[in-house]
Formats: structure tokens, sequence, C-alpha cells
């Protein structure tokens, strides 16, 4: 009666890949300072910790030390004109409420050794309280199939009192919840090769711990006899009918409580309740940072990538796709940085930076349109079926001393991407070309730094038309969609950054 349909192949989907939009996996915001400037691959600062270790070396000898926390809003938004559908437009609503940062930092003479702990890559906690499109749209094909296969009994209307086949609307629950955080755990070890140049190596663990709750629910269409369950629907037709069983098929049609059986089992309440944890080895980081002089620097880092997996502990599923103990692939990409910052004078200086990401190389487990047999479906594919470059972020910032305890900063970044046109982006990774305006300030108290930050991004607009397969009774084969995508993020954060006195520093010698 009903064309199958993969719901449980479309939540498994919206599982692997999250509901977080907004970046790639090796997000860099993980410092107020990046915040308040975006560019940060040449920080001489604590901070470099991450960005770039080998510029420790510029520290004075002793312990060091920065902490900061960030909000993050994030607001998606999805439109989707398919024709059958009654609503076009989701919504996801992301925030990440705690953001924390730390990083410590040794030095002595010509060595430094640093560590830190940190988010890693997209994470906070959200919802898509009413669902996404391709959700929607496997619920909205009921209503023509459902009337196209009850067509032929419409000649009955003199016995029946109306027109089975008159199915006109449809309701569904469609909601997702999610969580999601990845904790990275790094520690590097920096030397001072000559008055110029430092290096360092250094690796990193990476900790990953997500769930997904919700699903699909209270489905129900609009019948000559009101909102009804779909199942509810054929046995109350056959009752009005007075047969059953293989009675039904001298109207050309299946027996229709065998349909409805068939129908309660694909339109049945459709739960998830499964969480993910997984533990990753990025094997080295190395750095070099470069000094000419004292007025420039440059920063130079090239992160090794890693196959990621977590692990399923199924709590419900009501879909049958993820199976208890199943592992999920989700790579992070090896990425390349480099940085310069040029002191203008003892009040201003300049910052610019480029990072390049190696993703065609991952595999995140993205969903894209693939055609097979003439038909257009959705599946799991590999990061170059929907790109055809790797994407790249350049940025510029300065910083001025207003007086010598305040300092004001802003910055401006640009990503790009590279998706084939009308097969990326989709739902499921809803990232397009955006650009980054960040501004804040920073004070210097007796004992520490303190940074606030707020940093914007704003994604371009961006639109795929593409085609879908009809449901079973439409007049063709495919049917012409459009889907358009926006998106803001919003990070507010602030950050200390300790010296700790060095005993040493004032002893004679």
């Amino acid at each position: 009666m009903i064309k199958k349909t993969l719901l449980s192949f479309l939540l498994i989907s919206f599982y692997c890949n999250n509901l977080f939009p907004g970046g790639w996996n090796t997000n860099t915001n993980n410092s107020a300072a990046f915040v308040r400037t975006g560019c940060r691959n040449s920080s001489q600062e604590i901070d470099a910790a991450f960005f770039c270790p080998a510029s420790l070396i510029n520290l004075e000898d002793g312990w060091h030390m920065n902490f900061s926390d960030e909000l993050l809003l994030i607001h998606q938004e999805l439109k989707n004109d398919y024709i059958y559908m009654n609503k076009h437009k989701f919504v996801g609503d992301i925030i990440a409420p705690i953001y924390p940062c730390i990083y410590l930092a040794y030095k002595k003479d010509r060595m430094v050794i640093s560590g830190g702990i940190y988010p890693y890559g997209a994470g906070g906690a959200g919802a898509y309280k009413t669902g996404m499109p391709s959700f929607e749209m496997q619920v909205a094909n009921m209503v023509p199939e459902l009337s196209y296969n009850l067509k032929q009994l419409d000649i009955l209307k003199p016995l029946l009192g109306y027109k089975p086949s008159d199915i006109n609307d449809y309701s569904a629950d469609l909601a997702f919840y999610g969580a999601s955080i990845k904790v990275g755990f790094q520690i590097d070890l920096t030397y001072k090769i000559n008055d110029w140049l430092a290096a360092s190596i250094g690796t990193k663990f990476i900790y990953d711990f997500g769930y997904t709750k919700g699903g699909l629910t209270n489905l129900m269409v609009h019948t000559p006899k009101g909102w009804m369950k779909p199942g509810d629907y054929l046995r109350a037709v056959n009752a009005d009918l007075g047969i059953a069983g293989t009675t039904a098929a001298a109207f050309g049609i299946a027996d229709l409580n065998k349909s409805a059986s068939e129908v309660d089992d694909l339109t049945s309440d459709k739960k998830v309740d499964v969480s993910e944890s997984g533990i990753g080895w990025l094997p080295f980081c190395i750095s070099l940072a470069i000094t000419p002089n004292e007025k420039l620097n440059f920063g130079f880092k090239y992160q090794h990538g890693c196959k990621f997996e977590a692990k399923n502990n199924t709590k419900v599923d009501g879909t049958g796709s993820f199976p208890d103990g199943a592992m999920v692939r989700n790579d992070i990409p090896a990425y390349l940085a480099f940085g310069a910052q040029y002191k203008f004078s003892k009040k201003f200086s300049a910052q610019m930076m480029f990072e390049y990401y190696f993703e065609r190389e991952a595999y995140f487990g993205l969903v894209a349109p693939v055609v097979e047999n003439d038909s257009i479906i959705y599946k799991v594919v590999d990061n170059s079926y929907i790109t055809y470059s790797d994407p790249l972020l350049v940025g510029i910032s300065g910083e001025y001393y207003i007086t010598p305890k305040f300092m004001i900063s802003a910055g401006f970044m640009f990503s790009k991407l590279f998706p084939k046109e009308n097969i990326a982006p989709t739902e499921r990774n809803p990232n397009a070309d955006s650009y980054c305006v960040n501004g804040g300030f920073r004070y210097k108290f007796k004992k520490f730094d303190f940074d606030f930050g707020i940093m914007t991004n704003q994604q371009l607009y961006y639109k795929r038309d593409y085609k879908i397969a009809a449901p079973v009774g439409a007049d063709t084969k495919y049917i012409n969609t459009r889907e358009e995508y926006s998106g803001t993020l919003w990070l507010f954060s602030f950050g200390i950054n300790y010296h700790f006195p060095n005993k040493n520093k004032d002893k004679v010698q």
C-alpha cells in the first residue's frame, strides 16, 4: 500500500553527524584571545600552547597559565519547497553554555613543556523541535501514496458515502534533541634552536561523548472520517465495505486488513535514545616559531589527523538501526596553519592567519543524493563526493593599546568551502561559506591579564536545487526541489592569563 521508506536510515544519518552546524571537526575557537581577534596562529602568549606551541619559547622563564570560557549560541534555518509538505521551514537552535579551555606551560632556558585541556571541534546541546526536511518528506508522501492506492475504491462512493482516496493532510510529531562534545588533551615539548628559530612536537588525545533522543510519533492523516492513524483508516474503510480477506481482490486491491498491519509497522512511533563515546589519538603535532626581529614573528603548525570511531550505547531503538556496541566513524582531519604578526609600535600590532583542512582525506559519514539505477537515493558518501577541494580559512586582526593597561582588538575571518553544485551542503552537513567578525578588549591587572571577546559567524546564503523521487501515484518520476540554508553563530568569551612569579628572576647572579 505504501512505498517503504528508510526512516531508520534517516535517523541514523542524523545521529552520526550530530545536529551541530557551524564549523569543521577542527574548529579552533580555543581561547578568549581568539574570540576577540580571530588570529592567534602567531601568538607569543600562553594560548600558543594550542595555536603554535613553538612560540611559547618567547615567554619568560617560569610557569604560565591560561583559562577561558565561552558561551556559544547557534541558530540554523533550512527552507525546503517540496510540494507535498505542509511545512517548509525548519529551525535548529544549539547552545553550549560552558566551553572551558585550560593551558599550562613551564619554560626553563631553551626548553618549554606545555599542555592543555579543551573542547575540540563543534559541540553543544540543541534541538530540531520540528524535525528536518528529509523526515518531513517521508511523512508527507503518505498522503499521495495512500490516496493513490485507494483510488480504485472511489467507484463505491454511493455505497460508502465518501471517496476512500480523499486523504488531504497529515500531521506528526518530529523532534530531535542532542548533545555532543569532544575533549582534547595535549602535551608538547618546545626547544629553542637558535635566536630566531624554535620548534615543538607534541601529541593529543580526543575523547568524544554525545547522545541523541527523539524520533517520530503520533503520525496521523486527515481522511473523510477525520484525523486517524493510517492503519486505522484502512481498517475503517474495510469495515464500511463489509468485506474482508480475499474478497477485496475483486476490486483490484490488496486485503485492506493485511495492508493495515503493514502500514502500522511503517508508521508506528520511531523513538531513539542513543549515546556514543570514543577515544582518538592524534599522533603528532609539529610547529615552528620564527622571530627575525623584535617587530616580526611567524608561526607554523601541522597537526596530523586520525581515524575516529565512537561506540554506541543504545537504550531505545525503535528503528533497528543502532545496534548496541556498534562503532560509528567520524574522523578528525589533519590541518595546516600559518600566522604572522607585525608590531608597528608599542601600541599597535597587526596579525594575519591562514588555515588549510585536509577534509577530503577524512571520513565524516555525510549523507548526500546519489543516482543509482536511474533512481535518486540518499546514502553515506566520502567527502570527495560532495566537495571538489579542501576548505580553508583566512583572517586579519589588529590590537591597539589605548592606555598601557587597556587594549582593544578586532578581526575578520572568511572561510571558503568548495561544495559540488546541487550536491552539498545538505541538511545534515549545512556548512557553507561564512565570515566572522571579532571584537573585544584586554585589561592588564597587577597579577594577570583579563580578556573579553565577542565573535559572530554569519553563513552566506546557499541554495541547492535537486530532484527527489516522487511518491507512488505521482504524475512524474522526480520532483524538482529547492533547499535554502542560513545560519548564525554568536560567541561570548572571557579569559585570564596568569604568569606565576619567577622567584629566580630578581636574584643576583
